[in-house]
């Protein structure tokens, strides 16, 4: 009996061991995740309302993301800690 509960206890904690890192690997993916869809909405945002006569900086900030979006007369970049992480630039014609 003792045999049998040591032997079912060491399946568990090789399972546990086993199962564990890839869930908090999964966490961690999902974290990552949503702070690209917020910085992805921040740039959007910011185009909605793109001015090319106006440009501006405007600061964004949501949970943990906090960005800030510099608008030029061709293009918004999109800024985290003073490094780029996103940017667009526009190109067109008047016809």
């Amino acid at each position: 009996m003792m045999i049998e509960s040591i032997v079912s206890l060491s399946i568990l904690a090789l399972f546990i061991g086993g199962v564990f890192p890839f869930s908090l690997e999964l966490l961690t993916i999902r974290e990552q995740a949503k702070v690209e869809i917020e910085l992805s909405r921040f740039l959007y945002e910011s185009a909605l309302f793109y001015d090319r006569m106006d440009p501006k900086n405007e600061y964004f900030s949501s949970g943990r993301v906090t960005a800030n979006s510099v608008t030029t007369n061709k293009s918004i970049h999109l800024y985290v800690e003073d490094k780029e992480v996103r940017s667009i630039g526009f190109l067109s014609a008047e016809w």
